[in-house]
């Protein structure tokens, strides 16, 4: 049995393969929204996860990959890779401003790690 969830979707993010989502970015009232394309979904008994890539209208350009694996001893090893540039103008004159929206998205992810709901896969 494949993991029931991936780090995305235990971060709040929830698509299916190949489904068009739009992550909200901002503080407060102040929302951006991001839409992005799920382009890779990995679903096998001992490997599962997602890759995300951002579409025209998201303020950056580029990809990110969530992937859990469990080893034969049954230790659950999660990684997140992340290439991204400013694709708009305002992403861009953001600056640290734009640098501080990364971290806080990164830190959701880094929450959903920390309160693990999957012990085995498969």
């Amino acid at each position: 049995m494949p993991v029931p969830m991936t780090l995305a979707q235990a971060a709040g993010l929830r698509a299916a393969p190949g489904t068009v989502v739009r992550v909200s970015l901002g503080l407060g009232p102040v929302r951006l929204q991001a839409p992005c394309r799920v382009v890779d979904v990995v679903d096998e008994a001992a490997r599962a996860g997602s890759a995300y890539g951002t579409l025209p209208g998201h303020p950056g350009s580029g990809e990110q990959r969530f992937l859990l694996e469990q080893a034969d001893d049954g230790v659950l090893t999660s990684s997140v890779t992340a290439s991204s540039r400013p694709a708009s103008g305002l992403a861009r004159a953001g600056g640290p401003v734009t640098r501080r929206l990364q971290d806080a998205i990164a830190s959701r992810y880094l929450a959903a790690l920390a309160r693990p709901r999957v012990t085995r896969l498969g």
